[in-house]
């Protein structure tokens, strides 16, 4: 499943999921997935940090 992920990472460097987008397969165009989940991810991260 392609998915976009936005993950942190700990102290000791450890990386941990923080929240997956939906699935991206159902985009015909690579770049229209690539469009969609780098707006999804801004959305978040905006919607939480301002």
């Amino acid at each position: 499943m392609a998915h976009a992920r936005i993950s942190c990472s700990r102290a000791d460097g450890s990386e941990y999921d923080v929240h997956l987008s939906g699935d991206l397969r159902g985009f015909d165009l690579r770049d229209d997935a690539i469009a969609y989940a780098k707006n999804w991810a801004r959305e978040w991260l905006d919607a939480r940090f301002g």
